[in-house]
């Protein structure tokens, strides 16, 4: 079964490792993205993704750098800062910032738990980590999108998030 034709129960996802394919399969729930952009999507209408705080602990924690390496490093382009695409230009790219806008700065984009742990504290978890229960994360069964959505739940795992993968066929 071709993930271009499976489609997703997204709304009961807690977060996606987005590709393409899985954009293509499930319009109505995704918006679309360009050919060959990855991203990390959250559910922001179920916890813990509901509360700001929490997003942006995870917004530091991530290794953007270490997400890069399993789509083949720099050859896959910059690290995104925000989402609004480059080739976008004068038409909101540049306005945004471009490529000097990085809200959530860490050294060589490798995360900083430090203060992603300080803004779960703001969220209400006193010793920085998540207490809740696990969470549910869609992505591809095969490399690239099985290697990237390892790590994301590894980085999760910093803050106490347990995560719950569910592949589908790519």
């Amino acid at each position: 079964e071709a993930i271009r034709t499976t489609k997703v129960d997204l709304a009961k996802a807690d977060l996606v490792i987005g590709c393409d394919a899985i954009v293509a399969a499930n319009k109505a729930t995704l918006a679309v993205m360009r050919e060959g952009h990855s991203y990390v999507a959250l559910n922001t209408r179920k916890a813990p993704f509901n509360n700001l705080d929490v997003r942006k602990a995870v917004a530091y924690v991530l290794d953007r750098s270490a997400m890069r390496l399993t789509r083949g490093g720099e050859i896959d382009g910059r690290i995104a800062t925000h989402f609004i695409d480059p080739s976008f230009g004068n038409l909101g790219f540049n306005q945004a910032g471009g490529y000097s806008f990085n809200p959530f700065p860490s050294k060589n984009f490798s995360g900083n738990l430090g203060l992603a742990k300080s803004w779960m504290r703001k969220a209400g978890f006193t010793n920085g980590l998540y207490t809740g229960p696990e969470v549910t994360m869609v992505s591809d069964n095969t490399p690239p999108g099985s290697n990237t959505a390892q790590v994301v739940a590894a980085d999760l795992a910093k803050i106490g998030i347990k995560v719950k993968t569910v592949s589908v066929t790519h």
